[in-house]
């Protein structure tokens, strides 16, 4: 019996015999987490658990027609999105596409940009589900988010011009949202999103406010810190998705690879031929850095690691244990503050004690 394919938030590939698919697979495995599946697996595909589904077969064979049909039919009551892949604009094809229940097409070639849409509208129509019960400021607040952190990493892959104003203007919602409501719903709101990188980096933004307000930060060096949160992690869309959800523990060629995502972030954030803040540019290169000079990319330590950049390096941490990852689970936010108070030498000892409120806020919150 085949194994059945799972994996939540990931593409599935589906192909036959007939399609020549391997440049595809490099920009569909260069941007996105996916999983090729031949036509004739297909019934093997878990579709509460993928949530999209790029179909590129030969629409003028019968037989791989009739093993698509009832799967596009399932997949339209299951609520999950399949796009056709067309080899050029035929009005043959693109009539049986809406034969076969099909709504969504691109034409070859296929690149990340023309994917990267359709793929946006499904995951916001996905995610609004659980949205509802949220207050009015936060739903703002993570929809206008999640299309601008698409858009970006988008642009960023393509070597497109970030929008800044447009994340800016994410930043104040998100803003308004953490300041005015609870903080807690806003984390495990996101904890329950499949995009990963998306949800970290939300994560990451709330806590930074919060820890902001803590320390009476306002006005424009909080929407900096807001923005800093929001960007931290662009150099992660130049790491290969097997890796970043890889389920084990990296190869030791693999981990230097990772560690290469700050250098990375910032050099997209420079060659986006934008001028960014350099307190923004220094946070997104150094939030990897550690007191006691242990960490990458520079070897920094003590004074020579800016504040903006001490407050990321707790907030990107906390969100990291605190999260359930493709290789652990989720700990506890008391268990994780422990942790971070036991790593002697790796953050300035002042500001951890002063992000204990915003952590025991959120351990309130888990024991709800």
């Amino acid at each position: 019996m085949p194994e059945q394919i799972s994996g939540p938030g990931r593409i599935v590939l589906v192909t036959d015999n007939n399609t020549e698919n391997n440049r595809m697979h490099a920009i569909l495995a260069r941007t996105f987490s996916f999983h090729a599946c031949p036509l004739s697996a297909i019934d093997t595909i878990d579709m509460k658990k993928f949530p999209f589904v790029i179909v590129d077969i030969n629409l003028s064979d019968r037989q791989s027609l009739k093993i698509i049909s009832p799967f596009v039919e399932r997949a339209n009551k299951e609520g999950v999105s399949v796009l056709f892949v067309l080899k050029e604009h035929c009005r043959r094809d693109i009539v049986q596409i809406y034969a076969l229940g099909g709504k969504d097409f691109v034409t070859q070639p296929v690149t990340a940009k023309k994917i990267q849409p359709f793929l946006a509208v499904h995951i916001r129509n996905t995610s609004e589900k659980s949205w509802d019960s949220l207050a009015p400021t936060q739903v703002l607040a993570l929809k206008h988010s999640l299309n601008s952190f698409n858009q970006m990493i988008a642009n960023a892959v393509n070597g497109e011009p970030l929008d800044t104003r447009d994340l800016e203007k994410s930043s104040q919602f998100i803003i308004k949202a953490t300041t005015n409501d609870n903080l807690v719903n806003w984390v495990s709101t996101l904890q329950n999103h499949h995009d990963r990188s998306f949800s970290h980096s939300l994560t990451v933004c709330g806590y930074l406010v919060a820890f902001a307000h803590e320390l009476g930060i306002k006005d424009n060096d909080l929407q900096k810190i807001a923005l800093a949160g929001l960007l931290h992690d662009i150099g992660k869309c130049t790491i290969p998705r097997a890796i970043l959800n890889k389920p084990a523990r990296l190869s030791s060629a693999e981990f230097e690879l990772m560690r290469k995502h700050p250098e990375n972030g910032a050099r997209i954030l420079r060659d986006t031929r934008q001028q960014w803040d350099r307190d923004i540019l220094d946070a997104t290169l150094h939030h990897h850095e550690n007191m006691d000079g242990s960490g990458y990319p520079d070897n920094l330590q003590g004074a020579q690691i800016s504040n903006m950049t001490l407050l990321l390096t707790i907030a990107d941490i906390f969100s990291a244990l605190t999260e359930k990852r493709s290789y652990k689970k989720a700990i506890l936010p008391q268990e994780a503050y422990d942790i971070m108070l036991g790593m002697k030498g790796k953050f300035d000892e002042g500001l951890l004690k002063a992000f204990k409120p915003i952590a025991l806020m959120s351990a309130s919150g888990a024991a709800a």
